[in-house]
């Protein structure tokens, strides 16, 4: 089993500055100075450091657009399978909100206000919040399926929850900062668009990776 720092060493390489996660400030500082980089961290699908799993994405910290000419199963892989969309969905909505982190280098915290003041406007439904773990006033809530259960969609800003409320067959209203971006459920929120989901996992899974596979990915040519 691999941590994350021992991720990092696989990564190292001489044609991009790869960047593990946003704490250290060498995220914000690489876009600040305009530098060709690339960002690693949780995997978006089977995440977690101790399974060797992790993302990479070019210049961002989300792949929030499909990649195109891109015909490899990666869901296959991860064991992703695609739940259908839910025909009888419940009264509430769901709000997944990003990580402090998230919200303080991208400056999106009006945003991230504005979105939950849009949705009131927008619905009579009861809307519940779920909060990442990286606010210390926030206990470990029930799992995300348990979550949603009861709910007719989903709305977030920016954050890999969005994906897994989506590969579970709900429908997602998102921002261009989210990864569930290309399937945005559109304007509506009580009739939501509904997508063909598979190439926009599978751009997802192939920007997912295992530590063994790091020596053979084309970094000159990735995700361009």
């Amino acid at each position: 089993m691999k941590s994350k720092e021992t991720l990092f060493q696989h990564l190292v390489n001489p044609h991009f500055k790869v960047i593990v996660g946003m704490q250290d400030g060498r995220y914000v500082q690489a876009v600040k100075d305009g530098e060709d980089f690339l960002y690693a961290d949780h995997s978006y699908f089977d995440r977690s450091w101790l399974r060797g799993h992790f993302r990479l994405v070019r210049n961002g910290i989300h792949l929030t657009r499909i990649v195109k000419n891109n015909h490899t199963n990666r869901l296959a892989k991860f064991g992703v399978e695609l739940l259908p969309f839910k025909g009888k969905r419940g009264p509430k909505i769901g709000f997944l909100r990003t990580s402090t982190t998230n919200l303080a280098i991208h400056q999106l915290q009006d945003t991230e206000e504005e979105l939950i003041a849009k949705v009131r406007n927008s619905t009579d439904r009861e809307i519940v919040f779920r909060t990442k773990a990286d606010n210390p006033k926030v206990g470990v809530g029930p799992p995300l399926s348990q979550f949603l259960a009861d709910c007719h969609a989903v709305v977030a800003v920016s954050t890999v929850a969005a994906v897994e409320a989506a590969v579970m067959g709900y429908p997602v209203f998102s921002t261009p900062h989210c990864p569930s971006w290309p399937i945005h459920a559109g304007d509506d929120l009580e009739n939501p668009i509904i997508h063909d989901r598979y190439d926009w996992a599978n751009s997802l899974a192939s920007a997912s990776w295992h530590w063994t596979e790091a020596e053979f990915i084309n970094y000159l040519k990735y995700q361009t």
